[in-house]
């Protein structure tokens, strides 16, 4: 005898968990058509990686003119020092939008999940048995 109401339906596809876990924050989002949390978790990440970027080479770009001009002129300024506490600050935050991000994709892939199998468990049923 089959029943309907046993069928629990297939879960739901993992592919956003992957996109958020490899590809970049907010595509996993995407992937579940949440646009406006995938959009804030890839432009968030993006900002914090741009002033990653910024921290890192503008000093050591700054740093080799000032050595070719040392090699041209002799003469030449101090170098610029790397600021690590602002790269471990941008790492941290970048680090911190992608947990996050993967986080939520996860935790709304469990609601997903759950309201399927909701969806599916039969009715529970109010009558005492054995009572007249």
């Amino acid at each position: 005898m089959c029943n309907d109401k046993f069928n629990v339906s297939a879960p739901p596809s993992r592919l956003a968990l992957y996109l958020s876990a490899l590809v970049y924050p907010g595509a996993g989002q995407f992937a579940q058509k949440r646009w406006l949390a995938g959009s804030f978790y890839a432009v968030v990440f993006s900002v914090c990686a741009v002033f990653l970027m910024i921290v890192i080479f503008t000093p050591m770009f700054l740093n080799l003119r000032l050595a070719m001009e040392f090699a041209d002129t002799g003469k030449g300024d101090a170098f610029h020092p790397i600021s690590f506490a602002k790269i471990f600050l941008w790492i941290g935050l970048s680090a911190l939008i992608y947990l996050a991000g993967l986080l939520d994709t996860f935790v709304y892939y469990r609601r997903s999940h759950g309201r399927r199998l909701e969806a599916a468990l039969p009715e529970k049923n109010t009558e005492k048995i054995g009572q007249d």
